[in-house]
């Protein structure tokens, strides 16, 4: 165990000591062990708030030793609530709100329009249907966007017609009697 390497070097931890990962672990052959200064912080995510022991540096470095991934917020994906390049601090509160997105396909209908067009094989007052009108089909790719596990947003992302809309003609009839 982590614990059982510590004994072995000598190394004790103190109170403003902490390591990583915790000193039950299992020791494999790729384990990296982690001994620093530490700085007691309170971290918020997944809406959970826990009391941590943080080490120094930036934000980001500190919540990847402690196992938490930080992506780009450029792109806006993850929100942290303080700049990852900030020096932790004692007693500093932060809230890491991880974003996924999922993309859904669905069909939807397309409208048919209905033309009007005047014909002279037609009697002036009369109209006929020459043409039946039929829906048309697209599917639309959404992606939806999480924060913490709770729906955010959607938006469009691509529209595909799969079966083309087929106009109503109505005939108004314009021949004298």
């Amino acid at each position: 165990t982590v614990q059982e390497v510590l004994d072995r070097t000598g190394i004790t931890l103190t109170d403003n000591k902490s390591v990583t990962p915790s000193l039950n672990t299992v020791i494999t052959d790729d384990t990296n062990i982690y001994v620093y200064n530490a700085k007691n912080i309170k971290l918020t995510t997944n809406g959970t708030e826990m009391s941590v022991k943080a080490p120094e540096g930036t934000v980001e470095n500190a919540l990847n030793i402690l196992g938490y991934t930080v992506t780009d917020t450029v792109t806006d994906n993850d929100i942290l609530s303080v700049d990852k390049n900030a020096q932790v601090e004692d007693d500093m509160e932060i809230i890491l709100k991880k974003v996924t997105y999922v993309d859904e396909v669905s069909t939807e209908k397309i409208s048919y329009d209905t033309i009007e067009k005047d014909s002279d094989d037609i009697l002036t007052g009369e109209s006929e249907v020459s043409q039946n009108g039929a829906d048309g089909e697209k599917e639309v790719t959404k992606r939806c966007k999480y924060i913490d596990g709770k729906y955010a947003s959607t938006k469009v992302i691509g529209e595909k017609v799969t079966k083309e809309p087929v106009d109503k003609v109505i005939l108004n009839g314009t021949k004298r009697g």
